[in-house]
């Protein structure tokens, strides 16, 4: 189809992704599910991490964890130039069961852990996969709610129109947040970290803000919701959001 030159301007290409679950640990499982055609989930499942230092990994929380998984896998599989890759991690809730142990901790009158708190922050795990990859480039995160997957996509086409020569490692991660705070929060159904390689340059995707066919956000996290489009044969999706949100074009 035909695409205005308003939309053509604004392009992606998705050059390769890999994700993990607590129920889909491996990329294929999970693509399963999202077409519908899921195997058995793994039970208890959790990050093996073999690429992170033993004595790293220990100090990684279970969302840092995740990322390093996807990350490393990624970065194993294709052909990337660190020197010229942009990190870009975005998650709606991020640290928040370890924000909230600290709390408890604070409350009960127990001794705070320096680690625990310096894994508070909500751009622990893009520090953990810098220390692990070496990686010494732009690294942002993002928090913005329902909009956050929408958001990561904006800065991610942003950083490539200014350096077009670089990459985008886009990684999204969330995990469940605990009583009291599952009460407040939108709960992914479960764990979960998506990796997306991100190029700039003609082909691959298109976008137009803002979307024309507003829709409310699905029950489910965005970037699911974008993988199925992008797994199956649709030429347009409509990403719906509080600020208006984007139509996503083949």
């Amino acid at each position: 189809m035909s695409h205005p030159d308003s939309v053509a301007r604004h392009a992606l290409n998705l050059v390769a992704w890999r994700a993990w679950s607590a129920p889909y640990p491996d990329s294929s499982d999970f693509e399963a599910y999202l077409l519908g055609a899921a195997p058995t989930p793994a039970v208890d499942a959790k990050p093996a991490n073999r690429d992170v230092p033993p004595r790293l990994r220990r100090r990684c929380t279970f969302v840092s964890r995740m990322v390093l998984e996807t990350a490393c896998a990624l970065t194993a599989a294709v052909p990337i130039d660190l020197e010229r890759t942009h990190l870009l991690f975005g998650s709606r809730n991020s640290e928040i069961n370890i924000l909230r142990n600290l709390l408890n901790d604070i409350e009960d009158g127990e001794a705070v852990s320096p680690t625990a708190f310096g894994n508070s922050v909500h751009h622990t795990a893009s520090g953990y996969f810098s220390l692990v990859a070496k990686h010494r480039g732009i690294s942002r995160t993002i928090s913005a709610n329902d909009d956050t997957f929408t958001c990561c996509l904006l800065d991610s086409f942003d950083l490539l129109r200014r350096q077009p020569d670089s990459q985008v490692l886009l990684v999204l991660a969330e995990e469940q947040p605990l009583t009291p705070f599952d009460q407040m929060l939108t709960c992914p159904p479960f764990p979960f970290a998506v990796a997306l390689l991100l190029r700039g340059g003609e082909g691959g995707m298109h976008f137009r803000m803002p979307a024309e066919t507003p829709t409310a956000v699905r029950d489910e996290p965005s970037v699911f919701t974008f993988l199925r489009w992008w797994l199956g044969d649709a030429p347009v999706l409509h990403l719906g959001g509080d600020f208006g949100g984007c139509t996503w074009y083949r």
